[in-house]
């Protein structure tokens, strides 16, 4: 009997003893600058002085947004931290990859398709004139 609960004392001081308070060799994974490590982020715009509406950006072939005004002639690419407002800007945030887009204005009389490809961490720009 004294043999068994020697033996069994023995086991249970190894188990616990190799437990502490902390781990220090966990490190947390980073999120990246969209959400994930792996996301970018394409942002839409114009300086196209087009007075038919709204312009309406499919990824694809999913709707993702439309936005309604144009940059004046000579004004500056939007900032990749500039939130997406809706009116001169449509920004999405994707995994990294390479997409289509079908971009058209609201009267259908301008269109615009082609691919882009997006790396981790990637903010993209894509005028459409």
């Amino acid at each position: 009997m004294k043999t068994y609960l020697l033996y069994l004392m023995a086991i249970t001081i190894t188990v616990f003893s190799g437990c502490s308070g902390s781990d220090n060799s966990v490190t947390p994974t980073p999120t990246g600058r969209y959400g994930d490590q792996s996301n970018a982020k394409i942002s839409f715009w114009s300086t196209m002085e087009y007075t038919g509406g709204s312009i309406s950006i499919k990824i694809n072939g999913v709707y993702r947004g439309k936005f309604t005004k144009y940059v004046p002639s000579g004004g500056s690419a939007p900032d990749c931290d500039d939130p997406d407002n809706g009116s001169d800007v449509l920004s999405v945030i994707l995994p990294a990859g390479t997409y289509s887009y079908y971009a058209e204005t609201q009267d259908g009389q301008y269109y615009w398709q082609n691919e882009f490809t997006l790396t981790s961490g990637e903010c993209l720009r894509y005028l459409l004139h």
